[in-house]
């Protein structure tokens, strides 16, 4: 895990205001590097007829493509926050419900589009490596 757990530092807000894919190569690669925000997100919480649920710190552990905010006080899914193009809850509106938090990140995880951004996220600058010395080796052992 990261060591960006005192607060989100605004990377998803900044990814809001302006998308991953708008960014050069060098801006992507820097958010990536910096990894996933975690903070710890005491306030998050959600009353129950006859208790209150607290978001527990360890789900970053177990969910590795969990990341939080402390200003929005939300949950949000980091390989689709920087990947996607659709906007749901775990992309640009935020996740706060925690009562139906294990169910509804089943279905997140399983979804197309999560699993999508996930071998985007693991893909990313491998890609342009390859392509980038493929074109050298192509120019510089070309016919001519």
């Amino acid at each position: 895990m990261n060591t960006n757990n005192t607060i989100c530092k605004g990377a998803i807000e900044k990814l809001f205001l302006k998308p991953f894919s708008s960014l050069n190569f060098d801006e992507k690669k820097n958010i990536i590097e910096l990894g996933r925000p975690t903070p710890k997100l005491p306030d998050l919480t959600t009353i129950s007829k006859n208790y209150v649920r607290t978001f527990k710190y360890e789900y970053y552990s177990t969910y590795k493509w969990l990341s939080g905010c402390k200003k929005t006080n939300k949950l949000y899914c980091w390989p689709c926050v920087i990947f996607s193009r659709e906007e749901n809850v775990w992309t640009k509106y935020g996740f706060n419900d925690l009562n139906s938090f294990h169910h509804l990140k089943s279905l997140h995880e399983a979804s197309k589009n999560h699993i999508q951004c996930l071998i985007d996220l693991t893909k990313f600058g491998k890609i342009r490596i390859d392509t980038c010395l493929s074109e050298a080796f192509r120019k510089k052992y070309r016919k001519t």
